[in-house]
């Protein structure tokens, strides 16, 4: 499983590898995109079922990132001729066209043309054009993809032409609150507020994350903001165990 050090990837790989583990699952984190703090460090001990290979690859959203992506993938392939996975999952694209011997799961937790357009309010430009194009490769290449949400399958189709014409559903929100409750350390991953506010649904949606970055909430349209600060803070962390996304499965 591809890992990164910086954002919400971590916190998720974590959660499933938790979840994974009385099943006798074992994973191998492959970590890119920077060095682990000690904290993360720490948080990788107590997973009995998780072995980490560390790096420090550029990830494909930064900047000039091709040269480490190319060498990424190179370290990626002997991960996998080293542990022989039975199967890939990368929470990332442009590695899925590399000649895997094992089904190809990408889980499309974001994407720059997506959070451009939500936070810049405008299509992102050109220089990001081998972006869009690896990308979509990726998509193209995988097995099969995992979309937090409707909204953001729907990104994915309109801008690299992923194709999610097999089946998709959506899963419940556990609780006794009406719509749905969503926290991401992102804003705008959380997609599935987008598509509550379509249907009319009541959403409490918690973020971590600068005000300015949610300019896509209508005023009125039923959505609950519960700010609390850094992704790190305690009660964030603490209620992940009550995060529920609308998923959409390619």
């Amino acid at each position: 499983m591809t890992v990164d050090s910086i954002g919400g990837v971590w916190t998720y790989a974590l959660e499933l590898a938790r979840a994974l583990e009385p099943y006798g699952i074992e994973i191998a984190f492959a970590s890119m995109g920077g060095r682990l703090s000690r904290e993360q460090y720490d948080q990788v001990v107590t997973r009995k079922n998780v072995r980490l290979f560390e790096s420090a690859y550029r990830l494909e959203w930064m900047d000039d990132p091709w040269g480490d992506v190319d060498r990424a993938g190179d370290w990626l392939l002997q991960i996998a001729a080293r542990v022989r996975p039975d199967i890939i999952h990368l929470n990332g694209y442009s590695h899925a066209v590399l000649p895997w011997n094992a089904p190809v799961l990408v889980v499309a937790h974001s994407c720059v043309l997506s959070w451009w357009r939500a936070v810049k309010q405008g299509d992102a430009p050109s220089r990001y054009d081998q972006y869009r194009a690896r990308v979509a490769a990726g998509l193209a290449a995988a097995n099969l993809i995992v979309a937090p949400s409707v909204a953001m399958r729907d990104a994915l189709a309109a801008d690299y032409g992923a194709n999610f014409n097999r089946r998709s559903w959506r899963l419940p929100v556990p609780g006794a609150i009406k719509g749905c409750g969503s926290q991401c350390a992102l804003s705008w991953k959380n997609y599935a507020c987008r598509d509550c506010a379509a249907i009319g649904a009541h959403c409490y949606f918690r973020f971590a994350c600068p005000l300015r970055a949610i300019r896509f909430i209508r005023a009125g349209s039923g959505i609950k903001l519960l700010r609390i600060g850094s992704r790190r803070h305690p009660e964030f962390s603490g209620n992940m165990a009550w995060l529920g996304h609308f998923r959409a499965v390619r």
